[in-house]
């Protein structure tokens, strides 16, 4: 894409603000809150090793399905197991399991739109910043009062990224 055509796509657009909202102190300190809140009720199990990780089965559909049949057939064979399984460990893991697993989704979506209103606002950000150094830099070139510092200032940030290509060329 050449440098004009990439200018006019930035100027056109340079409106068209999808976040334009500051969230409320009140509001970023409760979410952080609500969030803790919810970590701390997550059963404490002292975390995993990247060695562990590897090492522990996941449970997919089949296998949960497979872990659940055992149960129930378990529990109407009393007689067949030794007297150190405990059928009652493996209900509530499984339990727990579900439980985790709904939340863990719930989370997931939140975490992606999270994620999305994050991109969004930061590419608003850097896009308008990009065409706003263009005026500075134009106005530092003709001359206007007070701008040769600030541009000088800002033009760090494309001589350092692209050594060796002229920073005009660059949006």
């Amino acid at each position: 894409m050449q440098l004009d055509a990439k200018k006019n796509l930035i100027m056109a657009n340079i409106n068209y603000n999808r976040i334009n909202v500051v969230l409320p102190e009140a509001d970023t300190d409760s979410m952080l809150q609500d969030i803790a809140a919810f970590i701390s009720k997550i059963p404490e199990c002292g975390g995993l090793t990247p060695e562990e990780r590897k090492k522990l089965k996941t449970i997919d559909v089949a296998n949960k399905i497979f872990s659940e049949n055992v149960l129930n057939a378990a529990k109407t064979l009393p007689d067949v197991l030794p007297t150190y399984i405990d059928l009652s460990s493996l209900e509530n893991d499984l339990k727990v399991f579900t439980q985790l697993d709904q939340l863990e989704s719930v989370l997931l979506q939140g975490l992606k739109k999270l994620q999305d209103a994050k991109r969004i606002a930061g590419h608003e950000a850097y896009m308008t910043s990009n065409v706003t150094y263009e005026f500075i830099k134009n106005a530092s070139k003709v001359g206007v009062p007070g701008t040769k510092s600030a541009y000088e200032t800002l033009k760090a940030r494309y001589t350092s990224k692209n050594q060796g290509k002229n920073s005009d060329d660059i949006i």
